[in-house]
């Protein structure tokens, strides 16, 4: 697929304002699992359409129309943070991310203590959680029972450093992918859409984080994933598999 032709594609195809009102309770189970079972469909068209093979879960809703209020009958073990894990692991493992969890460190709170690394060596997982920064910042807005999830990547940081040393190449032949590229990763840092970005770029590791907690008010968990994020992490790994062949990056292979 021609760059052009990806840039067409939307990178926030889901309404923000519907998933906040799912955040905060102000919509039914049913709807939520309507609103799931939209999204999964989503990123399977595009997977398909984007020539992406991804495992994308899928799940089967049915609605009564006589009941405004009726049950949502999906299979009982597709629970939705079950389902959002293996998106997430599909699509971040898929594309050259590696990510692990970590809780704050009780001793020393400007610290985070690794609990487990999904995919990736134990070096790059110790350096990657060493890089997180702003975890106190959570605590101060009241936030408890913190775990973070820290993902990095080399491939994301790769490109951003080839683009820092070679603007001029970079904004001749490749400007509006680049300014893709960006917007992307900057959404991608706050994959709550509520405006918090943890995230940071050191020689060859990128990496972003997010975290599950509680404030008192609400609690926040990773079923709680913008769904944007997902769409975005696939259109950003063409993007990057774009800029690979172009300048003569290491082309990545999943």
């Amino acid at each position: 697929m021609r760059t052009e032709e990806l840039l067409k594609f939307d990178i926030m195809p889901f309404d923000c304002g519907t998933m906040a009102d799912g955040m905060s309770g102000h919509i039914t189970e049913r709807e939520d699992t309507a609103q799931l079972a939209v999204m999964l469909r989503y990123l399977d068209l595009l997977a398909r359409q984007i020539g992406i093979s991804f495992k994308i879960p899928l799940i089967n809703v049915c609605l009564p129309r006589e009941n405004d209020y009726g049950s949502v009958y999906s299979k009982p073990y597709k629970l939705k943070a079950e389902i959002m894990k293996q998106l997430y692991d599909s699509i971040m493992m898929g594309t050259g991310w590696s990510y692990g969890t970590c809780r704050m460190d009780n001793k020393n709170k400007s610290r985070l203590k690794p609990v487990l690394s999904e995919n990736g060596n134990i070096y790059g997982w110790k350096k990657a959680v060493s890089l997180v920064p702003d975890i106190l910042a959570l605590e101060q807005k009241g936030f408890q029972n913190i775990t973070v999830i820290v993902c990095w990547s080399t491939r994301v940081a790769r490109y951003c450093k080839y683009a820092a040393f070679n603007p001029k190449k970079v904004e001749a032949m490749f400007a509006k992918e680049d300014a893709v590229i960006r917007r992307i990763l900057r959404m991608m840092a706050d994959p709550y859409a509520v405006g918090d970005r943890i995230w940071c770029h050191k020689g060859n590791c990128y990496v972003m984080a997010y975290y599950e907690g509680c404030n008192g008010e609400v609690t926040i968990s990773s079923k709680d994933m913008d769904y944007n994020f997902f769409a975005q992490g696939m259109i950003l790994h063409l993007l990057l598999s774009h800029a690979e062949e172009m300048f003569g990056l290491p082309e990545y292979v999943a």
